[in-house]
This record gives C-alpha cells, sequence and structure tokens, in this order.
C-alpha cells in the first residue's frame, strides 16, 4: 500500500501536474475503510502532505467593484457576503427563502458535466440558515426565477448558471479589473478576512 501510495504521488494528471496530496488522501481513505470494513486490515502509511499556498488577498471593495452589476453579482455576493460555496449557491431555490432568512437545504453538484442535486450538504455543519441584508433578498426576489415563483408559485433554482459558467465569468472580471488569479472559492476567503478585521470570533469563522 505505501508503494501504491507513493507511486500515486508521482502521478501526473490529465492537466500535466502531479496529483495533489488531498486526491491521494481521499484514495488511500477510500481503500482503507473498505478493507477496514470488509476485511478488518489495518495499517499505516506515510501520506502526502499538503502545499500551502497563500495567495494574496485584494481589498474587497476592489472585489465588489469588479462583479457589481455583472450578471453573476447575485452568485458573488452570496460566496463573499454569506461564505456559500458553489454547490450551496446553486443549489438554492426559491423556497429557501422564508421573509429575509435564507436555510441551504441542498446542493447541486457537476458529475461528468451533468448537474446533480444532492438533498443534504457534503457535511451536515454545513446546512446552514442565515438572515440576509435587505439588499441580498432584493437582488434574489429580483431575479426571473423568484418572479416567477412570487407569480405562480412554480419553484425553481435562484441561480440558473452552470458551474463552469460562473467560473469563467469570474476569471474574466478577475482579469478585467486587475485581481490577480483569484478563484471563485477565494471569494469565500476574501469573507473570512473580512470577518476578521470587524473582529469575529474565529470559532464562528471556522
Amino acid at each position: 500500500v505505501q508503494r501504491a501510495v507513493n507511486a500515486e504521488a508521482r502521478r501526473i494528471s490529465p492537466a500535466g501536474r502531479p496529483l495533489s496530496a488531498k486526491t491521494v488522501r481521499n484514495e488511500y481513505a477510500l481503500l482503507s475503510g473498505a478493507l477496514d470494513r470488509v476485511c478488518r486490515i489495518r495499517f499505516r502509511v506515510t501520506l502526502p502532505t499538503y502545499q500551502l499556498h497563500k495567495k494574496p488577498l485584494p481589498d474587497p471593495v476592489d472585489v465588489i467593484r469588479a462583479f457589481i452589476g455583472s450578471d453573476i453579482e447575485l452568485p458573488c455576493f452570496l460566496a463573499l457576503w454569506e461564505s456559500y460555496s458553489m454547490s450551496e449557491i446553486r443549489g438554492l431555490m426559491c423556497s429557501d427563502l422564508r421573509g429575509n432568512v435564507l436555510t441551504v437545504n441542498r446542493v447541486k453538484v457537476e458529475v461528468n458535466g451533468e448537474d446533480v442535486v444532492k438533498d443534504t450538504a457534503k457535511e451536515e455543519t454545513r446546512l446552514r440558515v442565515h438572515e440576509l441584508d435587505d439588499f441580498l433578498v432584493a437582488m434574489i426576489k429580483s431575479t426571473p426565477a423568484y418572479k416567477k415563483y412570487a407569480e405562480t408559485g412554480e419553484n425553481g433554482f435562484i441561480v440558473p448558471f452552470k458551474r463552469r459558467y460562473i467560473y469563467d465569468r469570474w476569471r474574466k472580471l478577475c482579469e478585467l479589473h486587475n485581481l490577480g488569479d483569484l478563484d471563485f472559492h477565494s471569494l469565500r476567503h476574501v469573507n473570512c478576512s473580512l470577518m476578521v478585521q470587524v473582529g469575529v470570533n474565529e470559532t464562528y469563522i471556522n
């Protein structure tokens, strides 16, 4: 198993880079878990360590200026202001908003290019209930999906875009506004930095 782990850590991915430590660790967790459950075989190996790559974060004001008024303004605000992940944002439906309270009831992930909706998030603790600011509520209610829901009761996804579209559109906005190599997930990091700046307890941030 150790030899297999070592070989996997050196294997080149289709993207032309060695597999990430996270990928190798996930593979090992699947194998070791199966062997323990079925055969009661337990062992320890040395796994590759995570390489931390710290990206400098731009000023939140500059980030907001980059996406405000764009067609992905709402998903960007939900990531930066509420720290929602891409799958949580894409899984939000109109009925999830009650007054100013938005509840994460499902996630929408992409599997082999197709969208798959899951009733629960990756971790139970990520099923969150947030009280939104009025400007975010107004933004949600101005979407075509919510207007249709208000008129007909037909439920729909608040953010209709595919994951790739949001990602590509965000990267273009970053390039246009000189924000550097900032992926969509980095909006959640900006959210953390904002909470630190205003003195939020680290327990709540984590």
